[in-house]
């Protein structure tokens, strides 16, 4: 019999069933579980890509401005004002509306990859003009992949938890792409210019997965229930389906699944800014006739306690994580003075002559499994993660220094590349296994914090749940940045140590090799 179409709202105790409403909800996300993952891991993959290119294609740069002591300064300035636009997204910019920050990534891109392209022939006249004008490019480039990835990090909030492993899973597979792409182009003759130029059209690739592939739950009359609503998704009339005639009866989950339809972001989620709590809005109106001192002073008063909190709870993760990222960046960037390259300059032997990126590609492999591995290993002891990283990192300072994993006969030290090689990879599964642990446990936590939350809560009213869930995301969301800002810290902190060990350590080494 074909159900009667009623406009009469669904009784007050289903509205409050918050078990109902988040098995609905799940529901919906199992539908759609292929098409958001493989749109997360895209995102990811996409994100990082030129950030990871940089990588690959420094040696290249630094070589072609004859300022290869300086290699370490790319780095530094891929992650140079990371912290800044993390800063930015995290604080500044908290309601601005996902989609307008998703075209912001983009962009910054964009202009990277101009200024890259720029800097070739101006290197003709001026090898250090140039080298500038390239590390603003990368600058950008980083900036795009830094700000994407805390606005991603924060969007994804609203999602399965295991929604960051898909798209963790994308940003290991970015480096291992554009380190292949590179080693392809490169080997066929192209210049790092016509590298970066030819990768543009993957910013078209990730503007169509977040705007028309990921799925969003709409949810018909009750965006508020379901928590959603903390994304700014466009409301619908009130229209309810109950089929009284269904035999057997609907449950109550499933009656919450009908009211449930599926969106995309360029057509569902609000372009305007996102809704602030009723508490927000008055803080922001009792702040509009004071300084900016001031206005900091009462902005730490009102979330400071939530910060702290958030440290208190997590800081040996956010430590874990940046000490893994500052040994992840001292030992990759020491690559490309662990071996004699001088000496076999002429030779025509495919790992000694591509020898650096073939270690970038080397370390993104190593990335690429271990941040795939959330669904397989989790590991919760992130420590050992650390200590780890760290004997490799005094490795790598010793084999630059040193040179002990090498030959003066060129058969000999292509075999021993391939040490390296395999210690490269190492490398690689220490820190994305620490990337995506660190921030799994802190998404974890966080929902469970909410969960425990609203069971302890004795028959909540349907605003009560809103408005708790609206406040743990924007937790989540906070706590999820601060990771991010963490990781910032331990990679511009690495960047730095490489310069400084190039510089004074190595010195001449590595002009007479």
């Amino acid at each position: 019999m074909i159900p009667e179409k009623r406009d009469e709202k669904p009784s007050e105790d289903i509205i409050s069933d918050y078990d109902a409403q988040s098995e609905a909800l799940k529901l919906f996300f199992e539908k759609n579980i292929v098409r958001n993952y493989v749109s997360f891991w895209w995102l990811g993959l996409i994100n990082n890509f030129h950030y990871c290119l940089v990588g690959s294609a420094s040696d290249d740069i630094s070589e072609r401005f004859n300022v290869k002591e300086l290699l370490g300064l790319l780095p530094c300035a891929n992650a140079a004002l990371n912290f800044v636009v993390r800063f930015i997204n995290t604080f500044c910019t908290p309601r601005l509306s996902y989609n307008i920050r998703f075209i912001i990534t983009g962009l910054q891109t964009l202009i990277g990859i101009a200024l890259v392209c720029v800097s070739w022939p101006i290197g003709n006249s001026s090898g250090i003009a140039a080298y500038v004008i390239a590390l603003i490019g990368v600058v950008f480039c980083g900036n795009a992949s830094a700000y994407g990835e805390s606005v991603s990090l924060a969007f994804m909030e609203c999602f399965p938890a295991l929604t960051v492993g898909s798209w963790s899973s994308g940003t290991g597979g970015s480096g291992v792409l554009s380190s292949l792409i590179y080693l392809g182009l490169r080997s066929a003759g192209l210049i790092f210019p016509y590298i970066f130029l030819l990768s543009t059209p993957f910013i078209l690739v990730y503007w169509v997965c977040y705007y028309f592939m990921i799925r969003i739950p709409i949810v018909k009359g009750l965006p508020a229930a379901l928590g959603f609503s903390a994304l700014s998704v466009k409301g619908e009339d009130l229209h309810y389906e109950i089929n009284s005639f269904h035999e057997p009866p609907l449950t109550k989950t499933e009656e919450y699944y009908r009211m449930i339809t599926g969106g995309s972001n360029w057509w569902a989620t609000s372009w305007g800014d996102i809704p602030r709590l009723t508490s927000d809005i008055s803080a922001e109106e009792e702040d509009r006739n004071i300084g900016a001192f001031e206005r900091l002073r009462r902005w730490w008063r009102r979330k400071g306690d939530v910060i702290c909190e958030i440290h208190r709870h997590m800081f040996a993760n956010y430590m874990n994580l940046a000490i893994v990222y500052v040994a992840e960046y001292a030992s990759q960037y020491m690559a490309p003075y662990s071996f004699a390259r001088k000496r076999y300059a002429e030779s025509t032997n495919f790992w000694i002559s591509n020898g650096y990126v073939i270690l970038a590609l080397c370390y993104q492999i190593g990335v690429l499994i271990s941040r795939s591995s959330l669904y397989c290993v989790r590991i919760k002891k992130v420590w050992i993660i650390t200590l780890i990283q760290l004997l490799n990192t005094g490795g790598w300072f010793a084999q630059a220094f040193l040179l002990f994993i090498s030959s003066d006969d060129e058969a000999t030290q292509s075999k021993l590349m391939f040490a390296l090689f395999v210690w490269m990879i190492f490398v690689g599964l220490m820190g994305g296994a620490s990337y995506v642990n660190v921030f799994h446990n802190v998404l974890d936590q966080i929902k469970n914090e909410e969960t425990d939350m609203i069971i302890s809560m004795e028959n909540p009213s349907d605003e009560e749940i809103f408005r708790i869930k609206q406040l743990y995301k924007e937790k989540a969301e906070l706590a999820m940045n601060i990771g991010a800002l963490y990781q910032c810290l331990g990679i511009t902190l690495g960047s730095v140590l490489d310069v400084f060990y190039a510089v004074f350590v190595l010195g001449d080494k590595i002009r007479n090799r």
